[in-house]
């Protein structure tokens, strides 16, 4: 089967015609489709430039494989995470293609593109998350692992000495979304959990950590301050409205 596919395939770089290609080989479900595309790239890698996966890593572009044919199925086929650039891509692809030889960490890429868009604040060089880091179940993850990283490296250290402390720093709703701010996380707190810092904090931390009593408690005083500020709103209103009467 594999020998027909590479042997079809090359008819297709001579010929041009992808019918029998896509009609024979490219059936089943995404997994068996993304099985055979990573047999094209590969193909492609080993007989045409005679790279080894580290070479194909260092002179190889996304471009280069999309001109033999490729780009239909490697974008149809390959779950790419959200938001990569084409060399992310490349790296990615060439991970699935070569796992023993090349290693893509999907936590380490989010942590790099998350400092790049913390340290430009240093620079004084804006540099803003890429296009759709925070959609979608990939960009959920990506808000707790960039949280997990300032808790760990700027929160623990300098604000929140135990486990107390720390929901109660987040349990100050305003003061946490300035800090929040401040490690560009406002966006993720927005988009997955209604501007709630301490649901924020509380779906991150993994379950060793969590305490469910003090979740509860400070949910509970920010519902009980925001009913006690409509009443105090409500009040307001009935006195100003009591006065204009009284005129």
């Amino acid at each position: 089967m594999k020998d027909n596919l590479l042997i079809e395939y090359e008819t297709v770089l001579k010929t041009c015609y992808l019918s029998n290609l896509t009609n024979i080989y490219m059936r089943g479900d995404k997994k068996a489709k993304c099985k055979t595309t990573l047999s094209l790239v590969k193909y492609v890698i080993e007989h045409i430039y005679y790279y080894t996966p580290q070479e194909a890593l260092s002179y190889l572009t996304l471009d280069e494989l999309y001109y033999f044919k490729l780009r239909k199925y490697i974008e149809e086929c390959v779950s790419f995470p959200s938001s990569m650039n084409d060399s992310d891509k490349l790296k990615y692809l060439l991970s699935l293609c070569y796992p023993k030889e090349i290693h893509f960490d999907l936590k380490e890429w989010t942590l790099d593109v998350y400092k790049k868009v913390l340290n430009s604040n240093i620079t004084d060089k804006k540099r803003n998350f890429p296009l759709g880091f925070f959609d979608d179940e990939d960009g959920m993850y990506r808000a707790c692992t960039c949280l997990m990283y300032v808790l760990s490296r700027y929160i623990i250290p300098e604000k929140a000495k135990n486990l107390q402390e720390l929901y109660d720093l987040f349990g100050h709703k305003k003061e946490c979304i300035k800090l929040l701010k401040q490690y560009k996380l406002c966006e993720p707190l927005t988009k997955f959990y209604c501007d709630d810092p301490v649901l924020y904090l509380h779906f991150t931390l993994i379950d060793e950590q969590k305490d469910e009593f003090l979740f509860k408690y400070y949910e509970f005083m920010e519902k009980y301050s925001n009913l006690c500020n409509v009443k105090k709103l409500s009040d307001k209103k009935n006195k100003i409205e009591k006065a204009s009467k009284d005129v």
